[in-house]
């Protein structure tokens, strides 16, 4: 609630409130997310729905002997083996890199908390005014982009951001704390009473000189990175939800949105910017492909999921691919 205040009070009347839609693009159907009860049951048929609420019901009726320990164990839990298989092992593995039986189950009781097939059915027949994080139904937005949340905290702090310098070197002494920072013209050292790092741990263990054991440690961690390909056409907008998810393995992407669903104002009228999220490792081949590959291989499979044809897709104005 204080970071929510916070920004509430930064950006005062910039802050939109949004309808939060999204869906699933699922054994070639969409599928509500939060998932809709009616709707699940439409898309799968009733011979899968009993089989989900099934294996649910079984999970939730045997004893609790084993320990949840890995984000497998926690899904399954929550949601019955079916469900699971079904729905979110693909998506996981595709999103992190990683087999659910090797991710931790702590990520999911804080991303998802909450979350179980039976409070998306409860929600979905009796709708909540506070439903778990991940089934609420609006979000507050910036009207101009998520950007001037920075922007405006810059203008309000004025000469006193510094940019172009690098942190060097961050140690206590006594009560406060002395950062060294260096760009190309000069070499600095501040004092600060409090510091707030945004750095990667595997950077700020190196900046503050930890012992070498945690520096070590640190080095195994491994990152998650993200391409993102923005594709402009000169058509209106296609969807009308935020996010739009696809599990499936043999699509380049794993999500794609709109900006113009967050905000009208994120592009010119009658036009949309379609955002894919393709995620990977920096050491996969992915990662080098040229720009314009990934273009192409992005567009291809959009048209996999049914929402563009040849004529939408000839109307593109311009591209543009991050690499984070």
């Amino acid at each position: 609630k204080g970071v929510y205040d916070f920004v509430e009070g930064l950006l005062g009347d910039e802050l939109m409130t949004v309808r939060r839609t999204s869906r699933i693009f699922f054994n070639d159907r969409y599928f509500d997310y939060p998932p809709s009860f009616l709707n699940a049951l439409w898309g799968l048929g009733p011979l899968t729905s009993l089989k989900i609420a099934g294996s649910y019901l079984y999970e939730r009726a045997r004893p609790n002997s084993r320990p949840v320990v890995t984000l497998e164990d926690w899904m399954i839990r929550q949601f019955g083996r079916r469900m699971f298989e079904l729905f979110f092992k693909t998506y996981t593995e595709k999103v992190w890199g990683a087999p659910c039986h090797e991710i931790a189950s702590i990520w999911a009781s804080q991303r998802i908390r909450g979350m179980s097939l039976a409070a998306a059915v409860r929600q979905a027949v009796y709708p909540s005014s506070d439903p778990p994080a991940s089934m609420i139904d609006s979000f507050r937005y910036p009207r101009l982009g998520i950007g001037r949340i920075c922007e405006k905290m810059a203008e309000e702090m004025g000469e006193r951001v510094m940019l172009g310098h690098e942190v060097a070197g961050l140690s206590r002494q006594g009560s406060a704390w002395r950062i060294t920072a260096r760009s190309e013209e000069q070499a600095l050292e501040i004092e600060a009473d409090q510091v707030i790092s945004t750095a990667p741990v595997t950077d700020l263990v190196e900046i503050v000189s930890a012992p070498g054991p945690v520096r070590e440690a640190a080095s195994r961690l491994q990152f998650r990175d993200l391409i993102l390909v923005a594709a402009m056409f000169d058509h209106p907008p296609l969807t009308r939800e935020s996010w739009i998810y696809v599990p499936d393995p043999e699509i380049i992407f794993g999500r794609f949105h709109e900006p113009s669903n967050f905000s009208p104002a994120m592009n010119p009228a009658g036009r949309t910017t379609i955002v894919f999220d393709l995620f990977c490792f920096r050491t996969d081949p992915l990662w080098s492909w040229p720009d314009e590959r990934l273009l192409e291989r992005a567009l291809a499979d959009f048209k996999k999921v049914k929402l563009a044809d040849e004529g939408f897709l000839s109307r593109l104005l311009g591209f543009k691919v991050i690499r984070a």
